[in-house]
C-alpha cells in the first residue's frame, strides 16, 4: 500500500464487490439441505446447510468465519419459553447485517443448544458488536463466538459435501 493510500484511509474496495453489495446477488438464492447428526453426547440432532454458498463467487470479500455457539440451556434461555432456533438465527443475522454483509451458512444442533456458522465482511466490527450483545444483561441468549480469517471458507467445506 502506498503512502497516499495510507494517508487517505487504506485500500480501495474492489468495484465488482461494491456493485454486487448493492444488488440482489449479494445473497444467493437459498439451497437448504437438512441434516441429521449425532451430538457429542450421542444424542440425535438436526441442522441445515445452505449449499448455495458452495460455489459463491464472492467468498473472498467476506473472509471472516464467525462461529456462534448458543447456549439454550442456561437461565437466560429458560426465561423465554417461546424461544426457537429460527428466532435466534434471525436475531444474529439481522444484527450483523446492520453493519456489513453477513452470510448465514449453517446451523447445527449441539447438546447445549446450537452452533451458527456465518461469514462476514468486517471481522473487527462484528467482533465488537457480538461482544456488546454478549455482555448485555438483557440479551436474547447466552453465546460464545470464534472469529477466524478464512477467505476460502474452509471451515464449512465439509458441510457442503454432506
Amino acid at each position: 500500500m502506498g503512502l497516499i493510500s495510507k494517508l487517505l484511509g487504506g485500500k480501495k474496495e474492489d468495484p465488482i464487490w461494491t456493485a454486487n453489495k448493492s444488488s440482489d446477488t449479494v445473497y444467493p438464492k437459498s439451497s437448504i439441505s437438512i441434516l441429521t447428526l449425532k451430538t457429542k453426547r450421542g444424542g440425535t440432532g438436526t441442522g441445515w446447510v445452505n449449499k448455495a454458498y458452495e460455489q459463491y463467487a464472492y467468498k473472498k470479500f467476506c473472509p471472516y468465519n464467525v462461529l456462534i455457539k448458543v447456549d439454550l440451556k442456561d437461565s437466560i434461555a429458560q426465561k423465554n419459553p417461546d424461544l426457537d432456533m429460527r428466532s435466534v438465527e434471525e436475531f444474529f443475522s439481522e444484527n450483523l447485517r446492520r453493519i456489513c454483509i453477513a452470510h448465514m451458512v449453517a446451523r447445527l444442533v449441539t447438546d447445549e443448544g446450537m452452533n451458527i456458522e456465518m461469514y462476514v465482511e468486517k471481522g473487527k466490527q462484528v467482533a465488537e458488536l457480538l461482544h456488546e450483545i454478549a455482555i448485555n444483561k438483557n440479551r436474547l441468549v447466552s453465546f460464545t463466538t470464534e472469529i477466524n480469517k478464512d477467505p476460502n471458507w474452509m471451515a464449512v467445506s465439509g458441510l457442503m459435501k454432506l
